[in-house]
């Protein structure tokens, strides 16, 4: 038998990852869809085993092998099955239920290998599943191992549910067939995905395809050629070879339909790929279930940049006003500096680092740990903007905002690329949409969203900016368009408390907006643009009582940036240095103001 067609090798090309991962025996890694894998082989072994348990007590328990017991602790450990009590190793209240649950219905162990008992199987997964979804939402379960396990699988069922959300689940999670080719060939976490994402010929195409390679008697002999059919060698043999258990696809099964019942009964918990919970969502095609009762949009426009001179209060004025507006808002700030671009902002790929497990390694002490081989992956990481698109479109009943502080440090009219166009909007809604480059597409397919992208009126772009900067770039009219602008004044007064509002200047206490007043009124005699103008909020209160503070951030920034050619018409001195000398600690006078209005 020749090895796959060009074609053949194209169909697998557009679902498997070429570099699938390896366990340690350089057999295809697996996500699997079930609690047992090979310490406790299925129900009817972990049911045998609380039974035992329960009459005898888990230090009592006796096996051949204490290496199989051990293993046997650290697998019910982690289903919350058995519990650390007083130094003394129980069965759970979910392992008790368990029990009580087949006395009730007349259930052996032994009965649990009948498939016929297929329901049953599924009460008894849901049971152990039920427990799992609670303990992932107790924070006091976080440095768990339970968490840690339950927390991993309910991530793997989340995304096998949206991978076929758009399919008949309960076909699927029914068809063992189907479920054994999915966990074999699932080595990444992106291959299920893809693999929901063809037609339906092109699944059964791909389907047939690795049966007639995995259990060809001729299977081919000789060394792939290439990567495609390395890649697709890996994906087969382990079939061929038989090394994942093929009865695995009832356990996966069972799992499958009590996760069903859990998501029809239950609000599941949203996970990301690192194993955190970022939203709440339920039922069978995964919508959200009434986060918050929150439906207006803001009363704001839906691109706005806040501008005004150093501490003129522009994100203090933008987080008031969104708190009034809508406490529950969503709030992602980022900084814009020179180097910030259109990949920092919308996403990349990046190098990620990944660990292989090694073999078991024993300290002197007896202690056994794992040294990780490192590797380094690269994954698709999307950026700020992308991220805060994604949970708007998830979460239609929340309003999100990305905040862009210093916006023209950056050159924005290549910061946005592409997403330029979706500025201009329509009752809150991109007017246009537009088709990402590729990556970024199958990442949002994969988060069971429409690939062309169009910005929802739940979703705000927010910047600041100060025009007289240094280093800072122009924004063209095109982008100034799209934008409304809200210009915070000088002159507004600062609303710190009254006892924080005092700086010390030439030994007297004045109140700090008299004494911004009588600055301001120099430099604008001066000639000084008002954007370089001090704002109420330009010191701290903890730095207006601080006259070193006062010194080398307010003095030191009119002598650099504000009056660098006109130093001479508010400071008498030829250098910072001889400036605050004089200052002294608040008690010299080193500017050319008058300030008659004492606190």
């Amino acid at each position: 038998m020749n090895w796959v067609t060009e074609q053949e090798c194209l169909s697998f090309l557009k679902f498997l990852e070429i570099s699938p991962m390896l366990n340690n025996h350089g057999n295809l890694k697996t996500h699997f869809f079930c609690f047992y894998i090979s310490e406790l082989k299925n129900l009817k072994q972990t049911l045998s085993l609380l039974f035992e348990t329960q009459k005898l007590g888990w230090d009592k328990y006796i096996t051949n092998d204490p290496k199989t017991k051990e293993r046997y602790k650290n697998t019910l450990i982690n289903m919350g099955l058995l519990i650390e009590v007083e130094g003394e190793l129980i069965l759970s209240s979910t392992a008790l239920k368990l029990i009580d649950f087949s006395v009730q219905n007349n259930i052996t162990p032994d009965d649990l290998v009948n498939n016929d008992l297929s329901n049953i199987m599924i009460d008894f997964e849901f049971i152990i599943l039920e427990n799992l979804y609670f303990i992932i939402q107790d924070e006091e379960q976080k440095e768990s191992k339970t968490y840690r396990y339950a927390i991993e699988l309910m991530y793997q069922l989340q995304e096998f549910f949206l991978a076929c959300q758009h399919l008949n689940i309960q076909e699927i999670i029914n068809d063992l067939d189907l479920l054994y080719f999915c966990q074999v060939i699932n080595s990444s976490g992106f291959e299920l995905k893809r693999y929901f994402r063809l037609d339906q010929q092109e699944r059964i195409l791909l389907h047939s395809l690795w049966l007639k390679l995995a259990d060809s008697k001729d299977y081919p002999t000789s060394e792939p050629q290439n990567v495609l059919e390395k890649m697709i060698y890996i994906y087969t043999r382990s079939r061929n070879k038989k090394t994942i258990q093929f009865d695995i696809r009832i356990r996966c099964r069972n799992l499958l339909n009590a996760y069903y019942k859990l998501i029809n009964k239950y609000t599941i918990p949203n996970i990301s790929k690192d194993f955190t919970i970022i939203s709440t969502k339920k039922s069978k095609n995964m919508e959200l279930l009434k986060p918050l009762d929150i439906t207006k949009t803001l009363n704001l426009e839906h691109q706005l940049i806040i501008t005004g001179c150093p501490g003129s209060g522009k994100s203090t004025y933008l987080d008031n006003t969104l708190k009034q507006e809508d406490p529950n808002v969503q709030i992602l700030r980022i900084t814009a500096h020179p180097e910030y671009t259109y990949s920092d902002l919308i996403g990349c790929y990046k190098p990620v680092p990944l660990y292989e497990k090694s073999e078991i390694i024993f300290k002197t002490n007896g202690e056994k740990f794992e040294k990780g081989i490192p590797r380094i992956n690269y994954q698709f990481v999307v950026g700020p903007l992308v991220k805060q698109y994604i949970m708007a479109k998830e979460n239609p009943t929340y309003n999100f905002v990305l905040i862009i502080e210093e916006i023209n440090r950056t050159n924005c009219n290549t910061l946005f690329g592409d997403f330029f166009q979706l500025l201009d909007r329509k009752n809150g809604e991109s007017e246009l949409g537009i088709e990402p480059m590729p990556d970024l597409a199958a990442y949002l397919v994969d988060h069971g969203l429409d690939p062309i992208i169009k910005l929802p009126k739940n979703l705000y772009i927010f910047g600041t900016m100060n025009a007289a900067d240094q280093g800072v770039f122009p924004l063209d009219s095109a982008f100034r368009r799209r934008w409304e602008f809200i210009y915070k004044g000088f002159n507004d007064p600062c609303l710190y408390p009254e006892g924080d509002r005092e700086i010390l200047y030439g030994g007297q206490l004045y109140d700090w907006d008299i004494f911004r007043t009588n600055l301001n009124a120099k430099l604008a005699e001066l000639g000084i643009h008002e954007d370089k103008m001090i704002g109420p909020y330009f010191l701290k209160p903890s730095e207006l009582k601080n006259p070193k503070k006062v010194c080398n951030k307010l003095f030191l920034y009119l002598w650099d940036d504000v009056l660098r050619f006109q130093r001479s018409e508010l400071m008498d001195v030829a250098s910072f240095s001889d400036l605050a000398n004089i200052w002294k600690d608040g008690n010299g006078s080193p500017l050319k103001i008058s300030l008659s209005q004492e606190s």
